[in-house]
């Protein structure tokens, strides 16, 4: 009976009608809750990405970086959805690339911290979109990032 029917294909295997396309950022939901003792950052785009990467700063000097996964897809490649949740560690020693900071949710932080976010092209590791937003915005400056004058909109971000 199962000679019968075609293969199944996931759709990372047909990919024969997919026309890669640059991703571009639809909207951000960053949050803080000192509540759950996490910090998250969703994103929505129209297209697939290759992943992100998040970056924030207290004061443009120290950085703390963290992979922005993908965690579900269009079978067609129209939208991505990227999800970090990071929780909140007391001794920034502790904290853990992809799973931790030590960046609080009080007001002094909130108010004093700078967010980068870049996605990437789904067939390279180079950066498609980004968006940035707090104090520091001259990210080219702190280093290793691509200038990004993309500032988060309201219009933009979902709360």
């Amino acid at each position: 009976m199962l000679a019968c029917h075609p293969p199944i294909q996931s759709p990372q295997e047909d990919t024969a009608s997919y026309t890669p396309v640059a991703p571009e950022i639809e909207w951000v939901s960053p949050s803080c809750s000192s509540t759950e003792d996490e910090r998250t950052v969703e994103v929505q785009t129209r297209g697939w990405t290759g992943g992100g990467r998040i970056s924030f700063t207290l004061d443009g000097r120290s950085i703390e970086e963290h992979p922005l996964p993908s965690v579900e897809a269009d079978a067609e490649g129209e939208w991505d959805r990227l999800l970090l949740v990071l929780k909140i560690v007391a001794d920034p020693q502790q904290a853990s690339k992809g799973s931790s900071t030590a960046l609080l949710c009080d007001p002094e932080t909130e108010s004093t911290l700078s967010t980068r976010l870049g996605i990437f092209s789904p067939d390279s590791r180079n950066e498609a979109d980004c968006r940035i937003w707090g104090p520091t915005q001259a990210w080219e400056f702190l280093g290793e990032y691509p200038g990004c004058d993309r500032v988060l909109e309201e219009s933009e971000r979902v709360d």
